[in-house]
């Protein structure tokens, strides 16, 4: 798969679970602009500041990030380093955080739906 569609899956997955989760399309906006700092974060811990940092509690956390691994793929596959088995590890993480994310958001859509339909 190409790192431009997994960014545009991963995006869509994110901004439909917050869709799902907040009643008004301002406050959806709001918090993701905000939670947009997320793609920035796994960018900067890529590259020379994992190597400056090493294996530290900030880097740790980090890796917490699914767009770590976004990050991650995209600059080896750019600079062709790298195994096979990484970027398919890289991949993997992206692709099952976006199935939790659409499964919540299916949840909670499906929630809210039957408790419009009850009232």
């Amino acid at each position: 798969m190409h790192p431009r569609i997994i960014r545009a899956c991963f995006s869509l997955s994110l901004g439909l679970f917050f869709g799902s989760v907040f009643n008004t399309l301002s406050t959806a906006s709001a918090v993701l602009g905000f939670v947009s700092i997320i793609f920035i974060l796994g960018a900067i811990f890529i590259g020379q500041l994992r190597q400056i940092l090493g294996n530290g509690p900030v880097l740790v956390i980090a890796m917490l990030l699914p767009t770590y691994y976004l990050a991650d793929g995209v600059v080896n596959a750019s600079q062709n380093l790298g195994t096979w088995s990484a970027h398919v590890f890289d991949i993997g993480i992206i692709l099952l955080s976006m199935v939790i994310l659409l499964a919540i958001s299916g949840w909670s859509l499906r929630r809210q739906s039957t408790v419009l339909a009850v009232t």
